[in-house]
């Protein structure tokens, strides 16, 4: 199954990364800078029935709000993506991070991450996704 990911980093060479490993194991991918990008959702509230993802990777340290300020508006939003399909990405979590990413349900993980480490949270990913799941879709730009 194709999944849909949504990866969200300030570092250009961590977003291509991202890219070339998840397309060439089938997947789709849009990248983003910051979570205020035109191409991720960022509207007050989702009115979409269905999750525009399968997946997050969301940087901790970004432009104009931190990943944890991003997830915690997903979660406001009333976002489809399940917790546990949203990971945090940081290279030097604090305890607070820690406590707010354990509260908001998401995996937090440290950075560098290897290819097999994203390779398992994907595999994970993969096996929470209803095979029969509808994802909704995205406007082109």
């Amino acid at each position: 199954m194709i999944l849909r990911f949504f990866v969200i980093d300030d570092v250009e060479g961590i977003r291509l990364l991202f890219h070339e490993y998840l397309t060439s194991l089938g997947h789709e991918v849009i990248c983003a800078e910051h979570p205020m990008a035109e191409n991720i959702c960022s509207k007050s509230q989702c009115t979409r029935e269905v999750a525009c993802a399968d997946g997050y990777f969301v940087d901790l340290s970004m432009p104009y709000m931190t990943g944890i300020e991003f997830l915690e508006n997903t979660v406001r939003r009333g976002c489809k993506v399940p917790s546990r399909n949203k990971v945090l990405m940081s290279g030097k979590p604090t305890q607070d991070v820690y406590y707010k990413a354990k509260a908001l349900g998401v995996t937090l993980v440290h950075k560098p991450l290897e290819l097999y480490k994203i390779g398992e949270l994907v595999e994970e990913m993969h096996n929470r996704v209803a095979p029969n799941r509808m994802l909704a879709e995205l406007p082109t730009s």
